[in-house]
């Protein structure tokens, strides 16, 4: 006749077997989900905390980058207005001699050549940040201000003419402008403190 057995010893949980005249069945342990569970979730933090690692990390590397092409991009706008100071007002008078404008003229172009050549290196070191590609906000903020860069190099390598008095420029200069200092608030990692915002506020300050 089959009796039941009572083995409470399994972790607190009575299990019931009936024994068919066997003695050498032994009950299944039974598993606890909720270890389960605790393991996915500590392993998906410890994910998390490491992608929120790299990606202080590539924001780190990346402003570190912007921070030196927008210093280049203030230095050759300053040089190339000091440059316009120095030659104003011959360099726009008509009745200025053509060999005096010829030559305030190439001060102005040469400042400016110069000034979208240092442009375009520190772009590149831009472009060359390595980041996840499910980082999307930073590969946007990468993108944004390498057509920034982009934009002031058309516009130091644009004829003088087209250049002095245009608002088109000056639209785009600011347009361009706005939209990498912007993306790059939005790449700011989850938990950033208010350090990583004034620093962007920084870069940006004397920016048109």
């Amino acid at each position: 006749m089959a009796r039941a057995l009572h083995r409470p010893h399994y972790r607190g949980v009575a299990a019931d077997l009936i024994l068919d005249g066997r003695s050498d069945v032994e009950p299944r342990r039974i598993r606890h989900p909720r270890r389960w569970l605790a393991a996915v979730v500590l392993a998906g933090a410890a994910l998390f905390l490491l992608d929120r690692s790299l990606q202080q990390r590539e924001f780190d590397q990346l402003t570190d980058r912007v921070a030196t092409a927008q210093a280049s991009i203030d230095y050759a706008e300053q040089r190339v207005n000091g440059m316009i100071q120095y030659g104003s007002p011959q360099l726009f008078l008509q009745r200025t001699p053509a060999g005096v404008q010829t030559y305030l003229r190439g001060l102005v172009s040469g400042a400016s050549t110069q000034g979208a050549d240092d442009i375009a290196t520190t772009q590149t070191a831009v472009a060359g940040v390595s980041i996840l590609p499910w980082h999307r906000n930073l590969v946007d903020a990468r993108t944004a201000f390498i057509d920034h860069a982009q934009t002031w190099q058309g516009f130091l390598r644009s004829s003088l003419p087209e250049r002095f008095g245009s608002s088109d420029w000056t639209d785009r200069l600011t347009a361009s402008g706005a939209a990498a200092s912007t993306a790059l608030r939005a790449a700011v990692p989850v938990g950033g403190d208010g350090q990583d915002t004034a620093r962007i506020d920084k870069i940006f300050a004397s920016s048109p």
